[in-house]
């Protein structure tokens, strides 16, 4: 009895394996996403972080400790999504001159969250990739800054 279930748990295991190993080869290969997609979906997110900073903003102090890390999460999480998809943007079509903007963006969440060794180093990749961009005074501005009174040890 304890021969015929133990082949019987093996032949539904075996059986198993092997569709699943079928399926992996059968599905179709993602298509890459375009730039007005991406940037669609840059711009909801977007809006959706707008939206939960309003709401933070207006109501953080009257919410309930689980409503306020609730929603504390959704912008943490928000954030973190705005910027893979500015940086999968960025990867993606480094010739396009939106993806200077992916960057600011990036370094502009970065700095909104105090990790500033991160925004700099997006600064940084804007002054070596794109020296002919036409705010880059400005960039070197904010570098300086940044370097100046946030980032240990100060040379002052």
């Amino acid at each position: 009895m304890r021969v015929i279930l133990v082949f019987c748990v093996m032949c539904i295991i075996l059986v198993s394996c092997e569709n699943a190993t079928d399926q992996s080869n059968t599905k179709p290969k993602k298509n890459a996403i375009t730039k007005s997609e991406l940037m669609a979906s840059i711009q909801s997110i977007k809006d959706s972080l707008d939206k939960f900073n309003k709401v933070f903003n207006e109501s953080a102090r009257s919410m309930d400790k689980t409503s306020r890390i609730a929603l504390e999460t959704n912008i943490s999480v928000s954030r973190q999504e705005l910027i893979n998809r500015n940086i999968t943007y960025y990867r993606s079509f480094p010739k396009d001159s939106l993806s200077v903007h992916c960057l600011l963006n990036i370094y502009h969440l970065y700095d909104e969250t105090q990790a500033y060794e991160k925004a700099i180093s997006y600064l940084d990749t804007i002054d070596t990739n794109y020296p002919e961009y036409v705010l880059s005074i400005p960039i070197l501005e904010s570098k300086a800054v940044s370097l100046d009174y946030f980032i240990e040890p100060r040379d002052t």
